[in-house]
Formats: C-alpha cells, structure tokens, sequence
C-alpha cells in the first residue's frame, strides 16, 4: 500500500474504494465538494476580504472597515482549519454530522441578519438585494450539508456488519 501524501486525491481515491454502495459514492462527490469549495472560498476571502460586499463597507468609517476585515480574514482562517481537518475525517457519519452542525451553527447569525436587514438602523438601503442573495447561499449550503449527512447514514447502513469471517460468502 502506498504511503499517504499531503495529495487529497489520495485520500479520495481510498474513500471511493472504501464505499459500499451508491449512496456512499454520492456522499463522497456532495461532501468533499462542499468541503473544497467552502476552502477555496474562505481563502478568498481571506485574500479579497471586501469583494462582493462593497455596498456595505463603502457606508463604513475607516475603523469599522478594518474591524470588519480583520474579522473576516480570521474568521475565514478558522473555516479553512476547520474544513481541512473534516477533509481527512472521511464521510463518517460522526464527521459529517459536525460539518452539518458547525454550518448551521455559522450560517444561523447570517440568516438573522439577512432576513431583518431591512430594520438595521443605518444600514445602508442599497444592499437589499445582496443580502437576499446570501440568504439563499445559506440556505443551499445548508441543504446540501444535510443531505450529505444523510448520504453518509445510508451508506453506514449499506455497509456491511460484523467480522472479516462472518461476512466473507460461504464456500458452500
């Protein structure tokens, strides 16, 4: 058996090979997309902290600005932790799930947020339409967690029980 490298290609060809029905195919192809691009998009953030949101930070001082960006740029530090760390847990149950809660638990002061901008004293009117739109984001990202989650519970329940001796066919 080869020695595991930093590639995740490797670790995804070992969870392909390690499932046990369709289910599990789909949870791997949900998952560790989900998981990559929340990646991917977290460093751009990091990067371009404003992009996207200039609607709203045009309206800020100079010191909330900063303040927001530091936020931001930490805060997308921490999720791309955090999803390189679910990245090698694989698509069990237990790993998915706390994908799932941490996403919920992330996404729910946005999803506040976005549905009552409109009330935010000072908030600058013009950015409706993009805060609607990250409220749909999180509601996707949401969705699409859940469903890998139950993906990954089909696929535990498709896997096979038992020892290597109790479950290798009989020669009869």
């Amino acid at each position: 058996m080869a020695t595991p490298s930093l590639n995740p290609m490797y670790y995804l060809r070992h969870a392909w090979d390690a499932t046990h029905s369709t289910w599990g195919k789909l949870c791997i192809v949900l998952f560790y997309l989900f998981i990559w691009l929340q990646i991917i998009w977290a460093v751009e953030i990091v990067i371009f902290p404003t992009r996207g949101w200039e609607c709203m930070s045009d309206g800020f001082t100079e010191y909330a600005k900063a303040n927001s960006v530091m936020l931001l740029r930490g805060m997308n530090i921490l999720t791309v932790g955090f999803y390189l760390y679910a990245d090698r847990g694989g698509i069990k149950v237990w790993n998915v799930a706390m994908v799932f809660l941490v996403n919920l638990v992330w996404s729910w002061p946005v999803l506040v947020w976005s549905a009552n901008y409109s009330e935010l004293e000072g908030a600058p009117q013009d950015c409706e339409a993009t805060m609607s739109g990250m409220g749909v984001v999180v509601w996707v990202l949401l969705i699409w967690s859940f469903v890998a989650l139950v993906c990954a519970g089909m696929e535990k329940a498709a896997s096979p029980r038992g020892s290597a001796g109790e479950t290798a066919p009989l020669n009869v």
